[in-house]
């Protein structure tokens, strides 16, 4: 570590050793299930934790470089080379035209060099495409994500409303994006389904049905009747997230007004 404004660490950054570094990184407090799913350690009051979170990034794009690198001077010819001793002909004794094993989870270059790698079930490539279409007006010019004003309402400017209702709109569209589950009512009705590019595992499903069901009137998910309370919070207890810190609520102008861009700060309820 090296602190060029102060002359000790400058000339003697040494010093600061491994130990001492191992004591530095046990006393940030860790990030939150918030922070994490969010992205907003960045932004943390917490210096440390800020700090931490440069340092991880930084060691993690270095370390994306230099996989790349051995993929691209280790590994990648000799998967090339492996794929040039295919037989002429499949099992079958047909003709086995160009590149054509397992070509359909091959990625190939514009040139038909083989990538190196091979199409995820996902179809990551269009996936990777819409995540950036749906969340990149969360994110600044840098990919930090984007942060509300909080004022008081009395001295918040337009200009600040106007950039945290930016910034709300902004966050809705990247919660559609993640929500494993869409609620619409239809002919007066509420149902759900998956969500577009997100779902809720089996596993989850098959639990919740276990304790809840569907309210087709107010379009959520209510406890079962005949499911105890401890049963029901048990299951909570597992499966659903609780905010273990402050959170942000943008106040809403219910008569036809939409987001007023006064942002307040509410704190969890706790049990």
């Amino acid at each position: 570590m090296n602190n060029t404004n102060n002359p000790f660490y400058n000339r003697e950054s040494d010093r600061f050793d491994e130990a001492a570094l191992d004591d530095l990184l046990n006393f940030i407090q860790d990030q939150t299930s918030s922070d994490y799913y969010l992205g907003t350690v960045a932004g943390s009051d917490n210096p440390l934790l800020a700090l931490a979170d440069q340092l991880f990034k930084s060691t993690k794009i270095n370390g994306m470089n230099t996989v790349e690198k051995r993929i691209e001077n280790e590994v990648l010819p000799v998967i090339q080379k492996l794929e040039r001793l295919q037989p002429s002909t499949n099992i079958l004794g047909q003709k086995r035209f160009a590149k054509d094993f397992f070509h359909y989870m091959y990625e190939f270059k514009e040139n038909g060099d083989f990538t190196g790698n091979i199409v995820q079930k996902t179809d990551w490539k269009n996936y990777q495409a819409i995540w950036d279409r749906e969340t990149k007006d969360t994110r600044d010019a840098l990919g930090e994500p984007l942060e509300y004003i909080i004022k008081d309402a009395s001295v918040l400017t337009d200009k600040d409303k106007a950039h945290n209702i930016k910034v709300h709109k902004a966050k809705v569209r990247a919660a559609k994006f993640y929500a494993p589950e869409t609620v619409e009512k239809v002919d007066g009705a509420y149902t759900y389904r998956d969500g577009d590019y997100h779902k809720h595992t089996d596993a989850y499903k098959k639990a919740r049905a276990e304790v809840a069901y569907f309210n087709t009137v107010s379009g959520k998910w209510q406890k079962k009747s005949d499911v105890s309370r401890y049963k029901y919070q048990k299951w909570r207890n597992k499966w659903k997230d609780k905010p273990d810190k402050d959170y942000q609520k943008m106040e809403y102008d219910f008569l036809g007004g939409g987001p007023t861009g006064v942002v307040e700060i509410f704190t969890p309820k706790r049990f």
